[in-house]
């Protein structure tokens, strides 16, 4: 298709809106036009679109503009789903009642915890009436709700609700940078082509330089970017030292112990309590909270099979890579 044939195509002028045009053309050879575009569902969307990075941007901006558009929202789940939450029972109600309670006293409130329940996710419409029944709620009752009681309130919301809690990080990240969520993603596929020749030049650990041989020879994308991404620690190496028994810093962490604390490969996921504290006994023994953590889980490391994030106690689940 021409440029000119682009930019009168439908389907390019709604990608574009949606700022994800680079699709265009997997889209395009799937033989998708713009009214089977709102019925793709997400194995339709991994076919489609093989490289994983574009394949998640895609995803979400669909889902999103399928909300936007009072859709049927339902076809695609937002990315990522919860596998695990592990949110703490809230200490105390803020409306006097428990939110689950609240809920079930309304046909709105049944109806947003029935979504949740089926679809591990809430569209916008029903994140507004969620917002509008806590408020009603608090004006019949003269509820004050304070400052410090917005944080109890959105635990409790994140306790009833797991989905919201992928919501509250977005939101966290969209307010520190605004406009940046998937500038990741969006030029990862520049970022491979340009750091592959800088790592041909100056890798020098010779555990590195095999696992440069492994991204060459290895034909699995998503095993591919995961090597490129850990291999960051072979040019940009860390200045973390650990803690001997007598509580003084000695050694000097490695090339492959910052590899392990960026990226932590299990061979199955029923592994991750006890690697994860044998991470934080290893890297987080000065006190420190524990950082995300991106999991994969797969034999070797070219062969990855699933994709987790461990974050703030929760094991947050991408789609699943295995290809």
């Amino acid at each position: 298709m021409s440029e000119k044939e682009c930019e009168e195509d439908p389907l390019y002028q709604l990608l574009k809106k949606i700022e994800i045009e680079e699709v265009h053309t997997f889209l395009t050879a799937a033989k998708v036009n713009i009214e089977q575009l709102k019925y793709m569902n997400a194995d339709d969307i991994k076919e489609a679109v093989p490289p994983l990075g574009l394949r998640i941007g895609f995803r979400q901006k669909l889902f999103r503009w399928k909300e936007s558009e009072g859709g049927d929202e339902d076809r695609i789940a937002p990315l990522p789903s919860f596998v695990k939450p592990d949110v703490k029972a809230p200490l105390k109600f803020i409306l006097n009642k428990s939110l689950h309670s609240l809920l079930n006293e309304s046909r709105k409130g049944m109806k947003i915890l029935e979504h949740e329940e089926t679809h591990l996710c809430l569209p916008q419409v029903l994140r507004d009436e969620l917002i509008s029944i806590i408020i009603e709620e608090a004006m019949l009752e003269h509820i004050t709700i304070s400052v410090p009681d917005f944080q109890a309130l959105l635990e409790e919301i994140c306790f009833v609700l797991p989905s919201q809690i992928n919501v509250k990080i977005d939101i966290d990240f969209d307010l520190m940078y605004p406009g940046k969520g998937f500038h990741l993603l969006s030029k990862w596929q520049e970022f491979r082509q340009k750091i592959m020749c800088y790592y041909e030049d100056n890798i020098i650990n010779e555990h590195c330089k095999a696992q440069l041989l492994l991204v060459k020879n290895c034909t699995n994308i998503d095993a591919q970017d995961f090597i490129i991404a850990t291999l960051l620690n072979a040019v940009l190496p860390s200045s973390a030292r650990f803690k001997n028994e007598d509580g003084k810093f000695t050694r000097k962490a490695t090339i492959l112990d910052a590899q392990e604390s960026f990226v932590l490969r299990l061979v199955t996921i029923n592994d991750l309590d006890i690697q994860l504290d044998r991470v934080i006994n290893m890297y987080y023994s000065s006190g420190l909270k524990l950082h995300p953590i991106i999991i994969v889980v797969g034999p070797f490391d070219c062969e990855i099979n699933e994709l987790f994030l461990y974050f703030d106690g929760n094991l947050i689940s991408g789609p699943n890579v295995h290809i």
